[in-house]
């Protein structure tokens, strides 16, 4: 939930729309997950040592660059 506020000169307070924050979804965490250790890969130049530090093996870590690379993405989960 959003909530849109809006201060007038006087000093009163108006509430024009109230909406609930969500919570991000297991896959949403799943690529960020995947779209960070790329971005660790390309910050270390260090394919085996990104994946170390991030939890997951080399050859996922190849697979998910090169289709991001590619930008023929369909699934990173």
């Amino acid at each position: 939930m959003t909530v849109s506020l809006h201060i007038l000169l006087e000093g009163n307070l108006a509430v024009s729309e109230v909406v609930e924050p969500t919570r991000p979804s297991m896959v949403d965490l799943e690529i960020q997950k995947k779209v960070d250790a790329i971005a660790l890969t390309e910050k270390l130049q260090n394919v085996a040592e990104a994946a170390r530090i991030s939890g997951v093996s080399r050859q996922t870590l190849y697979k998910d660059r090169r289709l991001l690379n590619s930008k023929q993405i369909t699934r990173l989960n």
